[in-house]
């Protein structure tokens, strides 16, 4: 009996990487799976991969920085499937810059909303559905350029801090309607959007090397299967033949000297 048996789950950002990875083990694991994307193409072949092993996939073409595409993938869902169990947030866009000047306010505000405000648009739509249902499971992808300094991204890093902090939000206003709301913030990534990364970017995931797509997947098969956990992000990385999944504190502090000396 596979942990998401009779489960429904989307997966937004599956055409490829972690999203066709999480779509595959999802399904592995006894899901029917709506694979989202804008890449027409690979979302369909995810869809088709899903199917020839054996599961049950849907695609659907969704632009996630339209309010009516988003409205029409829960749609879709619910039309097809009539219910959803699990909504795994992992579609995201990265560009990277030599220098903050090089960086568009229009890039800036086309990152953030697909990269974050997504997050909130599609959460806020499956949330009333999960709560009819007795509860379900928010998977948000985040990123390790979300706790530390990005400045080659900034657009991406200032987003995927947003969406830890949306996590731990989300977590504390559903869990009365028993909504659990967890993410997953990787370190470097073997994906097509590795190639959109600066050089010293690409530099320090090399010191530890890269994740597989597979490997993000399997942690989020744990935070939309573990019961008892919500409000949790999981920093992941490679260190050498192993992986290692680390809790990220909610804050850390330590006092101070002030220089009036009080």
């Amino acid at each position: 009996m596979g942990s998401l048996d009779g489960k429904v789950a989307i997966i937004t950002g599956a055409a490829s990487g972690v999203g066709r990875a999480t779509a595959q083990l999802f399904a592995e694991r006894g899901a029917r799976v709506v694979v989202a994307d804008v890449l027409e193409d690979g979302g369909r072949e995810t869809a088709e991969l899903v199917r020839d092993a054996g599961g049950d996939a849907t695609f659907v073409k969704v632009d996630l920085a339209s309010d009516p595409d988003i409205q029409d993938l829960i749609d879709v869902t619910i039309a097809k499937y009539g219910r959803i169990d699990v909504l795994h947030n992992n579609a995201a866009v990265l560009r990277t810059h030599d220098t903050v000047d090089e960086a568009s306010v229009e890039e800036w505000r086309w990152i953030i909303e697909i990269n974050l405000t997504s997050l909130f648009t599609t959460s806020r739509l499956v949330a009333p559905i999960m709560r009819a249902q007795g509860g379900g499971a928010i998977v948000n992808t985040a990123s390790m350029g979300g706790l530390i300094a990005y400045p080659e991204g900034l657009a991406y890093g200032a987003a995927k801090a947003g969406v830890i902090s949306l996590t731990r939000s989300l977590a504390v206003a559903l869990e009365p309607d028993r909504v659990r709301v967890n993410c997953i913030c990787p370190a470097g990534i073997d994906t097509p959007i590795l190639r959109f990364t600066s050089r010293r970017a690409a530099e320090l995931r090399a010191e530890r090397g890269v994740l597989q797509p597979r490997e993000v997947g399997e942690v989020a098969e744990y935070l939309a299967t573990e019961d008892g956990l919500t409000g949790a992000s999981i920093l992941v990385r490679r260190e050498g033949e192993t992986v290692g999944w680390y809790h990220v504190k909610e804050y850390d502090v330590e006092p101070i000297a002030r220089p009036d000396g009080k």
